[in-house]
C-alpha cells in the first residue's frame, strides 16, 4: 500500500495504466495536483455520473470492483 506516501508524478501514472489494464472497462488517470487516482466507466449500461476515486491505487481497485458488483456489470478479461 502507498498511503500516506508522496508518489512520484511518473510512478503514478504507470500504476494508472497498470490499472486501466486490469479494469479494460475503465479510464484511470492520476491527478498530479489532487494526489488521486481517478476511474470513470466506459461500459455501455454503467450508471450516470459514476466514478471511483482513491489516494492508494489498491483501494481504487476495491472501488471499482464494488462499483461493478453494485451495478451488476459482468468483467471483460484483461488483455
Amino acid at each position: 500500500m502507498v498511503t500516506g506516501q508522496v508518489l512520484e508524478s511518473g510512478h503514478a501514472v504507470q500504476l494508472a495504466e497498470r490499472i486501466e489494464q486490469d479494469h479494460p472497462d475503465w479510464v484511470v488517470m492520476y491527478g498530479s495536483y489532487s494526489r488521486e487516482f481517478v476511474a470513470f466507466p466506459v461500459y455501455p449500461d454503467a450508471p450516470d455520473n459514476c466514478y471511483c476515486s482513491a489516494k492508494d491505487p489498491a483501494a481504487l481497485d476495491g472501488h471499482i470492483r464494488e462499483t461493478e458488483r453494485r451495478t451488476g456489470h459482468v468483467r471483460l478479461m484483461a488483455a
